[in-house]
């Protein structure tokens, strides 16, 4: 610290090729800001767009992404359906869940994942596959009769 006759003095760092702002809080540079800003009302216009503004042969442009795995799991006390659901590494796996006759859950301890789900009224959650292996998936519920629901399957994440 500088001092001033005997007193300490706080130097203070000069910023002018900051720009400071509410909508610019971190001090980004000017050119960057006004950047950032811009693309964001370009994305929020873009997503924002109602569907009906496209003409019947349009479609939208949005990149496929192949990393992503959509799976459909039916519950009865029948069992999963599908009993086993593949994946890879960092996929990121989409799962609607159904129940088809009593409410059932869906449990996998390995990615701390336990869900319930009544009949008619389907959950869709999400996760990424960051692990590999053979994991065990079952339903978590007993019946209220106190017997414990043995449906059971298996998600299988390879590299």
């Amino acid at each position: 610290m500088a001092r001033r006759r005997g007193v300490p003095v706080r130097r203070v760092v000069r910023t002018s090729h900051r720009y400071w702002s509410v909508a610019n809080p971190v001090g980004l540079p000017r050119l960057t800001a006004v950047r950032w800003l811009a693309a964001g009302f370009v994305a929020l216009a873009a997503t924002s767009l109602p569907a009906g503004l496209l003409s019947a042969g349009q479609t939208s442009t949005a990149p496929q992404d192949d990393r992503r795995r959509e799976v459909a799991l039916k519950i009865s006390d029948a069992g999963f359906e599908p009993a086993r659901i593949d994946a890879r590494l960092n996929d990121i796996v989409a799962i609607t869940l159904t129940a088809d006759d009593t409410p059932h859950g869906l449990s996998i301890d390995a990615y701390r994942i336990a869900k319930r789900v009544e009949p008619g009224k389907p959950l869709r959650f999400e996760f990424r596959a960051d692990t590999t292996g053979t994991f065990r998936v079952y339903c978590s519920l007993t019946s209220s009769d106190g017997r414990v629901h043995d449906e059971h399957g298996e998600l299988v994440v390879r590299r």
